[in-house]
């Protein structure tokens, strides 16, 4: 029987789920085979593509999105998910191309805009990313997701704690204020004994560096006093997001949720005590529901400790090394002071360390690109003038964009560093990654954002690391690490300390600091957990103390 080729399409289309592909994929051919496929439109094909992009089939997808945009260059959607899918495919530049057109054909398009913020981002062109979110907020200047975003972006570049603050304090003005009118009078039982229900919002219920963090949050609370309800917005499953799920109270999939008002509605439906948000201004975090203020209480954690600036959030957990108390002033929140406010797993899967060979001093970063500020690269550069012999390793995804590795080299190379010292690597599996730490002597924590989870991960393969002290919260995460770790002659205060301590710890490296840093608070889940406990007990008694009084 003749087959319609746009009506056959558009059934193939729709049997792109899962359990169906083989339906789709067979009526696919048969259109083929009748030669009909040049009759399809270019909304059929671009259809029929994004179909194939949604459910991760991104190679074949790409063949018809590039046919959709040939057929109809002027149409910002095709530009826009043929982006989308080379951005995929690792083609970095084509996407940032096609990224870009649709902009062009709609500047009014605010998510337009976003898209090539994105791809500035992703090359780790963070101050080009800025101005593309400035310009989404002028399309748009209550678009929370620009505000969000940008507020990302502002933590990798060197702006001031009180600039940091403003910016904050814009987000909340934009965004926040207009939706206080949505928030409700809470019915929650002010009784400060009860079994509290915890809240988890975030995107990174699997393996992940955020959930090393606080997973073993899961294994260790107290479920007589507390409960834990999970909304977890799900990119990839895996074996961390079984266990998040069996080990949950009750566990919400909010990953198809793009309403984060209806998303509010159910945390309130279920009775949320204390809302903790785990990503804050990183992807997937969801904190658009934390402004319409569902429970009582909220906390933002782990994910992002840089603070809010939004009145709907009570507390930010830090410890005094992150927020000294003459430091204050820097965040809205209330401080919730436990003695380590980061954290990290005891891993099932050490790798054995290995004894360093014989070889050049070797330095390493090896994390996000976007942490390369300019003042990082001049104090590495320095570091390398100062040991002349030095390498430095550097290791994110991005490298393996031309783009990328030839902007980085080429920076270093303005400092007077031979590119040939600096060797880039791109991304790995996780094994791999930790793996790479054996070409490592020292790492590097950059500025003015620290290295977070790198650092950690440091410690954990027995690679000393050297962090600067700095002006702003997010300068000092590192500083709080190693700290914590036991080596707090390993903060320098000026970049002149950075280079000196960088020399004399390269060689302390090894089984020892490894052992020190399992058998730390950094890594004892549970006694983190009565820590974090006794914090979300202190919060909510201070919320059913203000019920008694009113």
């Amino acid at each position: 029987m003749d087959v319609d080729p746009e009506q056959g399409l558009a059934v193939a289309v729709s049997l792109l789920t899962p359990g169906r592909v083989s339906e789709s994929d067979t009526l696919l051919a048969r259109l083929f085979r009748e030669a009909r496929n040049n009759r399809l439109d270019a909304d059929a094909q671009h259809n029929y593509g994004f179909g194939l992009l949604t459910n991760g089939r991104s190679d074949e997808a790409l063949e018809w999105l590039e046919r959709a945009a040939r057929l109809d260059p002027k149409r910002p959607a095709f530009q826009t998910n043929l982006a989308a899918v080379l951005h995929q495919l690792g083609q970095w530049n084509r996407g940032l191309y096609h990224a870009t057109q649709a902009y062009e054909l709609n500047p009014t398009n605010v998510m337009s805009a976003i898209n090539v913020a994105g791809f500035r981002y992703w090359f780790g062109e963070i101050e080009e990313a800025v101005r593309w979110y400035d310009r989404a907020i002028e399309i748009n200047p209550t678009h929370w997701q620009s505000w969000w975003m940008r507020l990302f972006m502002l933590d990798f570049l060197p702006i001031s704690a009180e600039r940091a603050l403003a910016e904050r304090k814009a987000f909340a003005a934009a965004c926040e204020t207009p939706l206080k009118r949505y928030w409700p009078k809470h019915r929650n039982t002010p009784d400060p004994e009860k079994r509290i229900r915890i809240g988890l919002t975030g995107g990174d219920f699997r393996q992940h560096s955020s959930s090393y963090m606080w997973g073993p949050l899961f294994e260790h609370l107290d479920r007589e006093r507390f409960q834990v309800f999970s909304y977890a917005h799900i990119t990839r499953r895996d074996n961390y997001t079984a266990w998040f799920q069996q080990m949950t109270n009750g566990w919400r999939d909010i990953t198809q949720c793009t309403d984060d008002r209806v998303l509010a509605e159910q945390i309130q439906r279920d009775e949320i005590d204390v809302l903790v948000d785990l990503g804050t201004f990183s992807e997937h975090a969801h904190l658009l529901a934390h402004l319409y203020k569902p429970a009582p209480v909220s906390l933002t954690a782990w994910g992002h400790l840089t603070g809010t600036g939004l009145d709907c959030m009570d507390g930010l957990l830090v410890d005094r090394v992150m927020l000294p108390e003459d430091r204050l002033w820097e965040t809205t929140e209330r401080p919730v002071y436990v003695p380590y406010a980061m954290g990290w797993y005891r891993p099932m899967d050490l790798l054995d360390l290995k004894p360093r060979p014989e070889r050049p001093l070797t330095f390493g970063y090896l994390g996000r690109i976007q942490k390369l500020d300019d003042p990082t690269v001049a104090l590495w550069a320095d570091l390398l003038h100062a040991y002349p012999d030095s390498r430095l390793i550097l290791k994110d995804t991005a490298y393996m964009q031309e783009r990328s590795a030839t902007r980085t080299l080429e920076r270093f190379e303005a400092w007077g560093i031979d590119p040939k010292r600096v060797e880039l690597r791109g991304g790995s599996g996780r094994l791999e990654h930790l793996a790479s730490y054996y070409d490592v002597d020292l790492a590097l924590d950059p500025l003015p954002q620290g290295g977070g989870a790198p650092t950690l991960e440091a410690f954990q393969m027995g690679i000393p690391s050297v962090t600067l002290r700095g002006e702003r919260l997010v300068r000092r995460v590192s500083a709080s690490t190693v700290t914590m770790a036991g080596h707090p002659e390993w903060v320098a205060e000026n970049v002149h300390e950075y280079v000196r301590i960088a020399g004399q710890i390269a060689s302390q490296g090894g089984q020892q600091l490894r052992d020190e840093f399992l058998d730390s608070h950094i890594c004892d889940g549970a006694a983190r957990t009565r820590a974090f406990e006794d914090a979300v007990r202190d919060l909510w008694r201070g919320w059913c103390e203000k019920q008694a009084a009113s």
